[in-house]
């Protein structure tokens, strides 16, 4: 079982009202015999932990970070922290190119746009 499952299980208020995890983007859903099961592409492959809190901000991996030492997890790890902050930040802002097909996806995306203007340049990858 992957630390992140560990942690949604337990301390997910996302996990008990039944319902995928906030920042699960590309989510699968399947009807089963015992009700709705959901899934997400970090859930179902070995991708870091970090993917699932990419740009939740400092409070949400503080609370993971503390959940995870109660369980004797690992913390997230900075490094990659600041990757996949980056990248969703990029495809964030790369969504807004599908705005003429469909604009509600400014509204949508404007908190994370927004987000990204204050962040240092390519998340601060470069040194």
């Amino acid at each position: 079982m992957s630390a992140r499952k560990s942690v949604y299980q337990v301390d997910g208020a996302a996990a008990a009202a039944k319902k995928p995890p906030p920042a699960a983007t590309f989510q699968l859903i399947v009807s089963a015999k015992g009700g709705e099961l959901y899934s997400d592409f970090e859930l179902t492959t070995f991708g870091p932990v970090e993917w699932d809190l990419a740009a939740l901000g400092p409070a949400c991996e503080a609370a993971y970070n503390a959940a995870a030492e109660r369980r004797g997890l690992r913390r997230l790890d900075g490094g990659v922290l600041r990757v996949v902050n980056a990248v969703g930040m990029s495809r964030a802002v790369a969504c807004l190119a599908l705005a003429p097909q469909l604009p509600m996806l400014v509204d949508a995306l404007q908190p994370a746009v927004e987000q990204w203007r204050t962040m240092p340049f390519a998340g601060g990858l470069g040194g």
